[in-house]
């Protein structure tokens, strides 16, 4: 099992960055999924491969999204 968009990114709404991070992480998803479909990759390697991406995207999207929270409420994050 894997996860994606806020399932596993759970982040403030400002910016309204939720949303394109799910489509990112599907995309991503999507594209390992059929390299299994292809013969190219293991499961195991593909969804490896695209939780290699999602982390650090995740993480860079949550801490934009609280930097302008923060900017937008006058709070620190």
């Amino acid at each position: 099992m894997t996860l994606l968009g806020d399932a596993i990114h759970t982040m403030p709404p400002s910016g309204g960055v939720g949303a394109n991070t799910a489509l990112q992480d599907s995309a991503t998803l999507a594209s390992e999924l059929l390299s299994v479909a292809k013969g190219d990759k293991s499961l195991i390697e593909a969804v490896a491969t695209y939780e290699r991406v999602m982390v650090p995207r995740g993480f860079d999207t949550v801490d934009s999204s609280l930097g302008l929270a923060s900017q937008l409420f006058g709070t620190d994050h």
